[in-house]
């Protein structure tokens, strides 16, 4: 596998509508995975929105699940 690009996707839970972020990132996937010979490799609060991708491009996809159970956030939204 070949990793060139790693992407940060988490989801807040308690904000109505902020799943939208996981859409935006799952169209990053479909572009790396249709314009590029590359990997990409997700970490994210919300694993099951990419559940259909994994399954469609296989290994060419890591989804590395981080909880932030043990993180505290300050930040807003940025892009």
């Amino acid at each position: 596998m070949n990793i060139l690009v790693s992407t940060i996707c988490f989801v807040n839970r308690n904000k109505p509508g902020a799943e939208i972020y996981a859409t935006f990132c799952q169209r990053l996937i479909e572009d790396v995975m249709n314009k590029t010979p590359f990997d990409i490799m997700v970490t994210t609060n919300e694993t099951n929105h990419y559940d259909e991708l994994v399954s469609k491009y296989g290994n060419r996809i890591i989804i590395r699940e981080e909880t932030l159970e043990k993180h505290r956030l300050t930040v807003g939204v940025f892009n």
